[in-house]
């Protein structure tokens, strides 16, 4: 019997080799798709959920409220970690760590390389159950001041297959106090690196002695050097805790007014280790944090192109069941059960899902490598969260093998033999169960391909709009180079800046120590308070150093007052308590500070926290510093010639080549940093590469889309195919009697476009919605219009009407006496 059912099962395969192809191409092109964006949302889920303790590790962040402006830092006070590990029995460990200098020279020999060192209490690599491979247990790693614990690829890098236990190196690096030293440190301990999915980043770790820090670091006033992780004893007490923190606020650090509270304006949270990659914010030089509306996005695109396969698969298998009508009313003649029936239909739907798993995989390995590169992941089937993916995968398959086989298997075992074979029998006879379940199907699957594509349209559209929208300045034409002003140059500047002025084409050069798009060293005030237009809160936003020439390189516009000027010197600033100095604001700083225009703030002083004072002598036109998904923020530009303002940008001509400038400043370079290669990189980049996460999910939604339409596609072929071929007697006999092709071509292309424009109508006001919702996210960002919506259906209508068309001529070329006598 078993023998039977498969050479039937066999003959249909081979019979019916285009049904065949198109659902095995289908289905396992759909689960190639939710194969890789599976891969990518479990990795972006996963961040640091391996870690023993994972539930019970939170990092400790900081809220800064200024009036109406709200500052959220990954970074506490040095002394919030001594406050909470002796004050709460909750409390079991604390660990503080933070990076030292991004540039810091790392020299072993005559090999060295920049490289990022962090500082860390000595406990942090019990506290993260991080594995040492030499050094003892990970509370004995750092066991003092000289002692330096790296990673085995960082040991890999500079020792080779040399034991690093033990072995001298030297840091070269800038200290809080932005002066440079170099130290000896011996290797104590090196540990397993850090797997991809974490988002620590550390290579090279040094300890945090207290007795080398500064008095202002350990200040709580001062927060931007360490993170601090608490490890509790329990998760529940995560709420007993933070009911605490304003208490503690309160205690120790300093309001900005008497009038308040300090825990007004400063406030305590806690965020586990697992949430901070999706839900957390930023931690500089941690690892990039995720979007999860992305994973949203992706998730819901992963089971849109499952449902278009699956229907697809339901179609075509109803289809090629029409065809076998006769086939099952002879078995049952002979005496074939219902049930028998069922079981052979539901086998050969096995063995095609049995068939599509494999394709799918072998999809998978081959475009893994590509999908890994541009998601910026080391993905491998070899290893993928332990048979996951492939346990998830047969899951599905085997759900849409069942639900899309057993109804066809079921309605074709119930057909009645004398009507199939009676004398008013035809080929392919009409089961009335199938007609209510196609069309409802065809209009779901076409509405998913039309809401895909205006998806996709939207958001690159959106990314369009963005790198073409006037940021405020002048973007084109400029060169960056940071660190030029490091290692005792700052006293160098104006010898520098002329030097780099002399490169032909160049056209201006400033130093600055934020740049546009990527940020930088912010400065900080805290609080700022209008002396001459008093207000009930203080304002703490954010402060550019930038020399005197920044203005006027950038293209920044002035409502009013002027720019700052080597002529004038009280512009600069000096953090003499005494002397006042200038201040440059941006439009949205002037409103926040309660002036309703910029000629009214021109000349009025501020108190800058609480002890500075400063006179405001310009206002600049609003300019976005970072992407057009965040709103303009209160900005302040100062002047502080002692200040490593280091970023240098270079402009020139757009007549030059710019490898001529690069090449000119590389050799300027080498005169002050001889031992230091030279970091550059186009402002234009800086500016697109702020949308690289947006312009990615525009990538994946469009190639995803287009892969949906061809699966879609394949099924239409299919069902274009199988209705042409059941309807070619009939299209022949209308030729016969006098139709013409039009009439014969115009009923089937109504008949596929009813489907088209019914999905429509279903896929545009949920899209409208979805898609307006994901505009709100930009502050600023394009008109939702009609286009999107009609260019996505007339692209699927299109579609269709193409495999509708190569199908009906290929019957009306063909001779009605043909098609006669082969049916």
């Amino acid at each position: 019997m078993f023998q039977s059912y498969f050479v039937t099962g066999l003959r249909s395969l081979l019979k019916n080799v285009l049904f065949s192809f198109i659902n095995l191409s289908g289905l396992a092109i759909g689960l190639a798709c939710y194969g890789l964006i599976f891969l990518f949302v479990t990795d972006e889920l996963s961040y640091d959920s391996s870690l023993p303790d994972a539930s019970r590790i939170y990092r400790l962040d900081v809220t800064y409220q200024g009036g109406a402006t709200e500052q959220k830092l990954s970074t506490a006070p040095f002394g919030a970690a001594d406050v909470l590990s002796s004050n709460f029995k909750a409390v079991e460990d604390v660990i503080r760590i933070g990076y030292i200098d991004p540039e810091t020279l790392f020299v072993v020999g005559d090999e060295r390389d920049h490289e990022l060192v962090w500082r860390a209490d000595s406990g942090v690599f019990k506290f993260f159950s991080i594995e040492l491979i030499n050094g003892g247990a990970g509370n004995q790693a750092l066991t003092n001041e000289s002692s330096i614990v790296i990673s085995d690829r960082i040991a890999q890098k500079y020792f080779g297959d040399q034991p690093a236990l033990g072995r001298v190196v030297t840091l070269k690096m800038r200290e809080t106090n932005r002066k440079r030293k170099s130290k000896d440190y011996k290797v104590s301990g090196v540990f397993k690196a850090l797997p991809a999915n974490s988002n620590l980043n550390f290579d090279i770790v040094i300890r945090a002695g207290t007795d080398s820090l500064p008095t202002f670091v350990k200040d709580w006033g001062y927060q931007y050097t360490f993170t601090t992780f608490l490890k509790l004893h329990a998760s529940s007490v995560v709420a007993d805790l933070t009911m605490a923190f304003p208490s503690i606020v309160d205690t120790y650090v300093e309001p900005s007014s008497p009038d308040i509270q300090a825990s007004e304006e400063v406030e305590l949270s806690l965020e586990n280790i697992r949430d901070i990659h999706l839900s957390g914010v930023s931690a500089r030089y941690f690892k990039p944090l995720g979007n999860p509306v992305d994973l949203y996005v992706l998730s819901s695109v992963a089971i849109l192109i499952l449902v278009i396969a699956a229907i697809n698969f339901t179609n075509l298998l109803i289809s090629k069941s029409l065809l076998r009508t006769k086939e099952v009313a002879v078995r049952k003649v002979l005496g074939a059960h219902q049930f028998q029936i069922m079981w052979q239909f539901i086998g050969e739907n096995a063995a095609l899902v049995l068939i599509s798993i494999i394709l799918a995989f072998g999809l998978i390995e081959i475009s893994l490598p590509l999908f890994s590169d541009f998601v910026g992941k080391g993905y491998s089937l070899a290893v993928v969260n332990g048979g996951t993916l492939f346990v998830s995968i047969i899951i599905l398959s085997l759900g849409i093998g069942v639900l899309a086989g057993c109804y066809p298997a079921f309605i074709s075992s119930l057909v009645r033999p004398s009507r199939v074979l009676g004398a008013s029998g035809t080929r392919g006879a009409n089961i009335q169960g199938f007609k209510w379940i196609q069309g409802p199907l065809i209009t779901f699957q076409f509405g998913v391909a039309v809401a895909l594509i205006v998806a996709s349209t939207v958001v690159l559209d959106q990314i369009k709009y963005s790198e073409n929208a006037d940021l405020g300045y002048v973007v084109e034409n400029k060169l960056l180079v940071p660190h030029f002003l490091r290692d005792g140059n700052r006293r160098k500047q104006s010898v520098i800046q002329t030097k780099l002025r002399n490169i032909p084409g160049v056209t201006g050069v400033t130093f600055s120590a934020v740049s546009f798009g990527t940020g930088g060293d912010w400065m900080s005030f805290g609080s700022i308070d209008p002396i001459d237009n008093p207000r009930d809160t203080s304002m703490n936003f954010s402060a550019i150093v930038v020399d005197s020439d920044f203005f006027d390189v950038y293209k920044l516009q002035f409502e009013s007052g002027r720019p700052f000027s080597p002529e004038y010197s009280g512009d600069n600033f000096t953090f003499d308590k005494e002397r006042p100095f200038a201040v440059v604001l941006n439009k949205t700083a002037v409103r926040a500070l309660g002036w309703a225009n910029s000629q009214d703030s021109v000349g009025k002083r501020l108190k800058l926290q609480g002890k500075y004072d400063a006179t405001i002598i310009g206002v600049v036109s609003d300019h976005h510093l970072f992407s057009l998904e965040h709103e303009i923020a209160p900005l302040m530009y100062v002047w502080i010639k002692t200040w490593a303002a280091s970023v240098a940008t270079i402009q020139y001509d757009h007549s030059v080549d710019p490898s001529s400038v690069i090449a000119a400043t590389q050799s300027i370079w080498e005169q002050y940093h001889p031992l230091r290669p030279m970091d550059y990189r186009f402002l234009k980049d800086d500016i697109a590469a702020q949308y690289d996460s947006d312009r990615k999910q525009g990538i994946i939604l469009t190639l995803f889309s287009m892969l949906a339409i061809v699966i879609a596609g394949l099924g239409l072929f299919g069902l274009v195919s199988f209705s042409v071929n059941r309807r070619a007697q009939e299209i022949s006999m209308r030729k016969i009697y006098g139709a013409n092709s039009f009439d014969v071509v115009s009923s089937f292309l109504w008949r596929f476009t009813l489907p088209v424009l019914l999905g429509s109508l279903i896929a545009w006001p949920v899209m409208f919605y979805f898609m307006s919702d994901y505009l709100a996210g930009f502050s600023y960002h394009m008109d939702l219009g009609a286009s999107h919506f009609v260019i996505a259906s007339l692209i699927v209508l299109g579609a269709t009407w193409l495999a509708v068309l190569s199908q009906t001529f290929r019957i009306i070329r063909m001779r009605p006496i043909e098609v006669l006598r082969e049916t």
